[in-house]
């Protein structure tokens, strides 16, 4: 089936082909070790040095604390120091009011307002 026009194969063989001759594998050729002798081999696994450490800081103070909670105190310590400047002036107070308020007292004060507006006598000219 095909087109009109198409050209017809012409099958070499019928039936199924097996040949005689067996597949050659290919051979993996492999590198050859290079050779390394026992006393060096066992000095490259064990280099020790003869100095010891350094110690970078004399302070004692982060031995004593576990650094998760030296993080954690270090912290705290910015986020009162930051709490303390931000409310230093008389802006950084009122705003330090309005975010203690809670989300229900921002609501109420909202309706208060909106309530208070809709009381206001209309003036007609």
């Amino acid at each position: 089936m095909g087109l009109c026009a198409s050209k017809e194969d012409h099958a070499v063989s019928s039936g199924t082909t097996k040949t005689t001759q067996p597949l050659k594998k290919e051979r993996v050729t492999r590198r050859a070790p290079i050779s390394v002798s026992k006393a060096q081999a066992k000095d490259t696994k064990k280099r020790t040095t003869s100095s010891a450490g350094h110690v970078l800081s004399s302070e004692q103070a982060h031995t004593e604390m576990p650094a998760k909670s030296a993080a954690g105190k270090a912290a705290a310590e910015r986020f009162e120091q930051s709490q303390k400047q931000s409310t230093q002036g008389e802006l950084g107070k009122k705003l330090a009011k309005e975010r203690a308020k809670s989300r229900n007292a921002h609501l109420k004060e909202s309706a208060e307002q909106r309530q208070q507006e809709r009381n206001e006598p209309l003036v007609f000219d």
